[in-house]
């Protein structure tokens, strides 16, 4: 048995780590199912979306909505403290914007 050329073991290197990283995403929790259940808890869509912007990018975040199966009961202590000042940013701003985008006019008479 003949070895492989170089240029096909690099190339197999390379697809190796486009697959690994294509398959990446498998350790986000799905922004549908977060925004959902949260909405489910009597939150807004625009500040489920918000909130789940904002930890996305959180490893820990995430590992723990997946292990738990989202945003619920089951998440530990640690994440909640951790998730709570990003939904308070989140109502916050939403609540900023719906009273900048309310325009008040008084009649004088």
């Amino acid at each position: 048995m003949r070895p492989l050329p170089r240029f096909s073991v690099a190339a197999f290197g390379v697809a190796l780590v486009l697959v690994g990283s294509a398959c990446g995403d498998d350790d986000i929790f799905p922004r549908d199912e977060f925004v959902s259940q949260v909405v489910e808890m009597g939150v807004t869509k625009p500040v489920a979306n918000c909130a789940y912007d904002q930890i996305k990018g959180n490893k820990s975040i995430m590992a723990e909505l997946q292990r738990a199966g989202g945003p619920n009961s089951n998440i530990s202590s640690k994440v909640t403290d951790e998730m709570a000042p990003i939904l308070a940013r989140c109502l916050l701003a939403a609540e900023k914007d719906a009273k900048s985008s309310t325009t008040t006019t008084t009649e004088k008479g």
